[in-house]
């Protein structure tokens, strides 16, 4: 529920300091979700076609509750073609997933091919699936506890930024050199938010 921020202003801070994508309905509030409902089904040695299923239907609930975002849409997609993947033991192909999202997506709603939230959820998905095991890989010799705590969430940073930066900065008209701190700070705390937000609801 955004809408005291946006009465505020305070949405545009969030853009300047590269964490707009924290304020949107997104993959990442998506998959913390999904994330805590299979650790709750694994605890409950629930078998795995099940356990699915149980995932689809809360997958949709999510959307449907947070008024079907274009961002969250796209992210839903993605989980569902993972699913489907393992329950057919194949490996789960994102790029495949987020190439059938590109044309599905304008194919039921041709404005889409035109927004700019949808291009930097896309571009910000593809980054993450081209090259973030390769910066991560950059910094592979940090100890673990440092990978973990900085590692990862500067990998999907960089990944993430490679490939939306330049449309962004065009688009906005700035550069957020403070983004990669902002982050690598921001990640343990929008983890926290996520799950006592969800315990809450």
């Amino acid at each position: 529920y955004r809408a005291p921020l946006d009465e505020q202003g305070g949405y545009g801070a969030w853009q300047a300091c590269g964490l707009a994508h924290l304020v949107a309905v997104s993959g990442a509030h998506l998959t913390l979700v999904a994330l805590c409902a299979e650790a709750a089904l694994r605890a409950l040695r629930l078998p795995r076609p099940a356990r699915q299923a149980v995932l689809a239907a809360l997958v949709g609930g999510y959307l449907v509750f947070s008024g079907l975002p274009v961002s969250a849409l796209r992210a839903g997609l993605m989980a569902a073609s993972s699913a489907g993947a393992l329950l057919a033991r194949r490996r789960p192909a994102a790029l495949a997933a987020l190439g059938a999202c590109l044309v599905a997506f304008p194919a039921l709603d041709p404005p889409t091919a035109l927004s700019a939230s949808f291009a930097l959820s896309a571009g910000s998905t593809l980054g993450i699936i081209l090259l973030a095991g390769l910066v991560a890989s950059w910094l592979a010799p940090l100890p673990a506890a440092l990978r973990r705590t900085l590692g990862d969430p500067a990998a999907l940073t960089i990944a993430s930024a490679t490939a939306t930066q330049p449309y962004a900065a065009a688009l906005f008209a700035q550069l957020p050199l403070i983004s990669l701190p902002a982050n690598v700070i921001a990640a343990p705390l929008f983890t926290l938010a996520c799950l006592g937000s969800l315990l809450s609801a």
